[in-house]
């Protein structure tokens, strides 16, 4: 017989027997039993071989839980003012004020005014550690060794009173509305204050809604850093003409009449990522030889689009992507592809093998 045997064997023999010892089953015990604390008994070998018998009881069972979404809307009641249905906006103040005087706890008030006007300024009441939180220049603002860390009312310039209100609720619920009116703005504010997620939203929504975002005035407003960013992007909705056009318009609004700076270097890195080789022959002729002559784009982009169409050779780095369509130009090509192969057939009368 080997240890384990015997171990078991003396286990069983210094537990009582069932049938000496009276049991009364009841509802208690049913309950006992399926709860987390019951005991359990365990046999072990005491010195000198005596056989022991040890109670141990488990440990309650335990769950983690997490409701972010409770977390917003309290947020958002508190600071925002918006109860209720209201809440479901996304990101409005259902007419309310937000962050007017009462919130709780407030210790800072950004004073917001609009476009270049210093009086009648907009004031949002906040709390430094969510700013500070949520974004490294607040950070640096209210808990560093700047004026505005020892100040109540904090000036915020550059930007919207809307669109700070938008960045506020943003960072304190998560919620945001972006639309053609404020999109420009907020990606601009984002990129300021370096919320990222926001960023990324604004960013994805002019892409997806480009053709309509570039026709707004407020695209020269965009700084160089993310219009290249967005103008690169295989995705981005808008043809390239009034792209061009768009881009021509940024960067006369930029030409400082002080220096005297070319629109032709101010547009330099620019017009790089416009796709001339997917033009047209007659829009390279008839809408980029002209800026060419003005000095609006360099003469080298049109020859080398000129000679994609000719099929002149080869290009190779940024030349090839200027070379490939977007992911709309593709999908319309394809679709009248479609269309014509469509037409035809539906068209196609075939004579009568009578005649």
């Amino acid at each position: 017989m080997d240890d384990e045997q015997l171990i078991a064997g003396n286990v069983a023999a210094a537990m009582p027997s069932p049938l000496d010892t009276p049991t009364v089953s009841g509802e208690d015990d049913d309950y006992r039993s399926e709860t987390s604390s019951e005991t359990h008994d365990h046999g072990y070998i005491g010195s000198g071989g005596f056989v022991g018998v040890k109670r141990y009881r488990q440990p309650p069972a335990a769950s983690s839980y997490s409701n972010h979404r409770d977390l917003s809307l309290r947020l958002r009641r508190a600071a925002v003012g918006v109860i209720g249905s209201e809440s479901s906006n996304g990101g409005g103040t259902g007419g309310l004020t937000a962050f007017a005087e009462g919130l709780i706890g407030a210790d800072v008030v950004l004073c917001v005014a609009a476009g270049k006007k210093r009086d009648g300024a907009r004031r949002f009441h906040a709390h430094r550690f969510m700013l500070a939180a949520s974004s490294e220049p607040f950070r640096a603002m209210l808990t560093g060794r700047m004026r505005e860390a020892s100040e109540r009312d904090v000036e915020i310039r550059g930007v919207e009173p809307s669109v700070v209100e938008k960045m506020l609720i943003f960072i304190y619920t998560g919620d945001v509305t972006v639309d053609l009116e404020s999109v420009v703005g907020l990606l601009i504010a984002a990129e300021m204050y370096e919320l990222e997620a926001l960023r990324e939203i604004c960013k994805s929504f002019v892409l997806y809604h480009a053709h309509e975002v570039f026709r707004d005035p407020q695209i020269v407003e965009l700084p160089e850093k993310l219009l290249l960013e967005i103008i690169e992007h295989d995705e981005l909705q808008i043809r390239e003409i009034p792209l061009l056009e768009a881009l021509v318009g940024w960067g006369q609004a930029r030409v400082d009449s002080s220096d005297r700076t070319p629109v032709v270097d101010i547009l330099g890195d620019v017009m790089e990522h416009v796709r001339f080789g997917t033009m047209s022959v007659s829009d390279l002729y008839g809408k980029v030889r002209p800026l060419v002559r003005d000095g609006i784009v360099r003469e080298s982009l049109l020859t080398e689009a000129l000679f994609h169409h000719l099929k002149w050779g080869t290009p190779s780095g940024r030349a090839s992507q200027r070379m490939k369509p977007r992911a709309l130009a593709a999908a319309l090509r394809k679709r009248k592809r479609v269309s014509f192969i469509q037409h035809v057939s539906f068209h196609d009368e075939r004579p009568n093998a009578d005649e």
